[in-house]
């Protein structure tokens, strides 16, 4: 008797989302401001550091990742 055994090596991979998560309501409020900050650099404003702090799991990732 064969035994034959098949691993998948996809199994455990969580397959992403093409689309980005819909932004919360702060998280769209906060990202309204970065791009107003964006397109004051973008006119010869020069260009502004935008610090976004907040407690872990607060979704300052998907900002960045939104910019």
């Amino acid at each position: 008797m064969t035994l034959i055994h098949h691993n998948d090596p996809l199994g455990q991979v969580e397959i992403l989302p093409d689309e980005a998560p819909a932004l919360t309501v702060d998280q769209r409020s906060v990202w309204l401001e970065v791009q107003r900050i964006l397109r004051e650099s973008q006119t010869g404003g020069g260009v502004q550091p935008v610090l976004i702090h907040g407690v872990t799991g607060s979704g300052k990732t998907e900002i960045y990742m939104t910019a």
